[in-house]
């Protein structure tokens, strides 16, 4: 089943569905992550009998005040357990990240796609907010169901480095981490040293990396 919506209120009932795909399309700048953060689109699917959400965010180049949070956005979908999230690179992704989880706490399995396909993005200029709040790296969230997580285009940022961190330190019961490192980043690198120096202190996770 196939749907374009206008995201008011969803309720449906139907136990015997094994497909499902309502899109909605965000009206330009309509929802807001943030100062810096816009949500384009978001689609809710269905696979392995449990909801996907799949979710696409950039930062436009003309910003002005949203008109809804992401959190109102999402209050009328049911609970979903896996998450797949499209994110315009260029800006710390760190911040918008912890806070997404923060309102996905629940979710089994996430997929974050830094990529840079997105046209007329807004700078990353001193002074930024996408770093707000700074104490994100500190945050303490509760992420008792995460047990996958696969990062493709990973830059090797310091910013990137500490989103691991997070994960590592929130997602207790993490079984698999899967980082696709981006074409310019070697896994000799700093940022790659890095990453592999986590992997290594914390053998009870299976971590693997990949080159997108």
């Amino acid at each position: 089943m196939k749907a374009k919506i206008k995201m008011e209120i969803l309720s449906f009932s139907a136990p015997m569905l094994k497909d499902l795909c309502l899109w909605c399309p965000c009206l330009i700048q309509n929802v807001g992550i943030g100062e810096v953060w816009r949500l384009r689109y978001m689609q809710l699917g269905i696979e392995k009998s449990a909801y996907v959400l799949y979710l696409s965010i950039d930062t436009p180049l003309l910003m002005i005040d949203a008109a809804r949070n992401f959190s109102q956005q999402i209050a009328p979908l049911p609970a979903f357990s896996y998450l797949h999230l499209t994110l315009a690179r260029g800006h710390v992704s760190g911040a918008i990240l912890s806070h997404l989880l923060g309102v996905c706490s629940t979710i089994q399995a996430i997929i974050i796609v830094l990529t840079s396909k997105f046209e007329y993005q807004k700078p990353c200029l001193p002074n930024c907010s996408c770093d707000e709040p700074q104490n994100w790296r500190t945050q303490n969230i509760p992420l008792v169901a995460l047990e996958e997580v696969e990062i493709e285009g990973f830059g090797g940022a310091d910013h990137e480095v500490d989103f691991l961190k997070l994960l590592f330190r929130c997602a207790t019961a993490m079984k698999r981490m899967t980082v696709g490192l981006a074409p310019r980043v070697h896994p000799a690198s700093r940022g790659g040293r890095k990453m592999y120096s986590l992997f290594k202190a914390h053998p009870s996770v299976t971590c693997s990396v990949y080159r997108c």
